[in-house]
């Protein structure tokens, strides 16, 4: 199977659906970031959740330089300074937004992928409608 990295999130194979359990609320705060993959092998989905000031955010575990895994070790995803890091080119993110603020990328910005806390727990969200084709 073919990947296609310009797809929806929510369509690609071994994507979590809308109302999944990521984990805990408690288990990301602010600061500390998580990897969680769903499915095996080349296909698999990558997600990365990062505590922030105003909450958890989560994104595609897929720098926009190669289009590859942001990192090498599961949950070594934030640098010293408290930005997400490709381990591959270094290129920085803000956890709030996924902006590029340095790097072979800088401007661009990571697939956000919706989450809410529900019930202690934080669980996907509902896709966005997006101009990407399936």
């Amino acid at each position: 199977m073919s990947i296609r990295y310009d797809r929806p999130w929510h369509t690609r194979p071994f994507a979590p659906s809308q109302g999944d359990t990521v984990c805990d609320a408690d288990a990301i705060v602010e600061g500390e970031a998580r990897e969680f993959v769903y499915g095996e092998g080349k296909t698999a989905f990558e997600l990365i959740v990062v505590g922030t000031a105003d909450g958890p955010r989560a994104y595609l575990n897929q720098c926009p330089h190669f289009k590859i895994k942001m990192n090498v070790r599961s949950d070594e995803i934030l640098n010293t300074h408290g930005l997400i890091q490709c381990a591959w080119h270094y290129a920085c993110f803000r956890p709030e937004d996924g902006h590029c603020v340095s790097g072979p990328v800088e401007g661009d910005v990571l697939h956000s992928v919706p989450i809410a806390i529900c019930n202690g727990s934080i669980m996907i969200g509902e896709p966005e409608v997006s101009g990407l084709s399936t």
